[in-house]
């Protein structure tokens, strides 16, 4: 068993160690296993009979499996909200739901962590530089995103830009239709010429 699964379930099972509705939704799955499948990673874990996790060493076929898709890791790891949205849930769908709809529901409350080992005062304040750092990153990164985009579109023409390839469309479906009606006239000629010959 890898030290990155006894962490997740510390970490999960502290997040779920004041949600008794969650435990218990998930104590009524006892023994379910389910395995998450991320890029580096394959951490199997079973549930409790009180709706914690336990972590497994390996599990041959879990009822349940959470893929984690690495671009969902790379693109959203500072941004929990929209990371839970690229999460692919397969295998036992009553329990896939239930542990769906439990995992999107974690929330951490970080500052009553924090508040816990530094006090309130300094809790808030490190919780509002995080907030603060978090949307800092997020904005670096759309700009970034957005600069190399523009670069790569408009200065240096490496791919075609959206209005590029819609006008590219639009000529090919005028030309697939000029040469549809050309197609009809020269049947119809075909015709005229044939009755002619007749």
């Amino acid at each position: 068993m890898h030290l990155s699964t006894k962490i997740v379930v510390k970490v999960i099972n502290h997040l779920l160690k004041n949600d008794e509705t969650k435990k218990a939704l998930l104590a009524s799955f006892h023994p379910k296993t389910f395995c998450i499948d991320g890029f580096s990673f394959r951490w199997f874990f079973a549930i409790s009979e009180n709706g914690c996790l336990e972590p497994l060493s390996n599990s041959n076929k879990p009822d349940v499996t959470i893929k984690i898709p690495t671009k969902t890791l790379t693109d959203q790891a500072f941004n929990f909200e929209e990371m839970k949205k690229g999460i692919e849930v397969s295998g036992n769908a009553e329990f896939a739901s239930i542990l769906s709809k439990t995992i999107s529901g974690l929330t951490w409350d970080y500052e009553d962590d924090l508040a816990h080992i530094f006090g309130d005062i300094l809790a808030n304040h490190m919780s509002n530089f995080i907030r603060n750092l978090n949307e800092v990153l997020q904005q670096g990164r759309d700009s970034l995103v957005a600069n190399i985009s523009e670069y790569v579109t408009e200065e240096n023409k490496i791919l075609a830009s959206k209005s590029d390839i819609d006008f590219y469309v639009k000529d090919v479906d005028d030309l697939r239709d000029s040469v549809e009606r050309l197609k009809k006239r020269v049947e119809l000629y075909e015709k005229e010429v044939k009755l002619d010959i007749d």
